[in-house]
């Protein structure tokens, strides 16, 4: 009875032992990816900005393929600005 007890004890610390080395992982692989996707969100802000400074200039060609050229860096700049939004991190400072 004694030895069943000890080699069941030492089981369940086998799978606890096993457990927390699994959770670590994923939490230090959880603090890589809130790091990536900060990192991902200024850059994609600092080129959401830069092609915002760009599309407010004037266009000085009346061409089709330039307006095309156009319409599609302005379809880009959306497109940036959704997936820069899906990396909104917030910080953990300002959370309540």
């Amino acid at each position: 009875m004694l030895t069943t007890f000890i080699v069941l004890s030492f089981v369940f610390l086998a799978i606890a032992v096993a457990a927390i080395v699994v959770l670590l992982k994923i939490g230090r692989d959880l603090l890589m990816l809130k790091d990536n996707a900060t990192a991902a969100h200024k850059v994609l802000a600092d080129c959401h900005d830069r092609i915002d400074d760009i599309l407010r200039k004037p266009l000085f060609y009346d061409n089709t393929e330039v307006r095309e050229v156009l319409m599609q860096i302005k379809a880009s700049r959306d497109a940036i600005a959704y997936m820069s939004s899906g990396f909104d991190i917030r910080d953990d400072n300002n959370e309540e």
